[in-house]
């Protein structure tokens, strides 16, 4: 029986091993992005809370806080910013991620749609922490 010829995947693909792991190192681990035990805590807690239980893209069941903004770091000052926070499902949080912030090496999207779409998640996540500071506010009173 015929064998299938080898795929071609140049080593600048990121679907190579060696690129793969190359963007890992780069990348570094999520505690020394700023998603350690404090983070776990703070987002443990978000998502008890209906705005955060539904991505904000597609509408099913968030899995991820997402920052619309990429963190820097541990000690970004938007770490634990509720106007840079979104719920999304791991598709869309994997989407978006390679779409904006450069995940497995690709390109981010600088195109005027891009910036249109990362405005319009900031404004999305700025009226989602109102109204969950709101209801905060309302448990408070009762």
């Amino acid at each position: 029986m015929p064998n299938k010829p080898p795929t071609f995947k140049p080593l600048t693909s990121t679907s190579s091993k060696p690129a793969m792991q190359i963007w890992q190192l780069r990348r570094g681990s999520a505690r020394s992005r700023g998603y350690d035990d404090d983070w776990n805590n703070f987002s443990e807690k978000l998502k008890h809370y209906v705005e955060y239980r539904i991505c904000a893209i597609c509408g099913r069941a968030s899995q991820v806080l997402d920052h619309v903004i990429a963190l820097d770091g541990p000690n970004d000052p938007n770490r634990f910013n509720l106007d840079d926070i979104q719920p999304l499902c791991h598709e869309c949080h994997n989407r978006k991620g390679v779409r904006f912030d450069g995940l497995y090496g690709k390109p981010r999207d600088t195109s005027d749609d891009g910036k249109r779409e990362m405005q319009r998640m900031l404004a999305d996540a700025k009226a989602r922490a109102e109204r969950y500071q709101a209801r905060i506010a309302d448990e408070m009173r009762a």
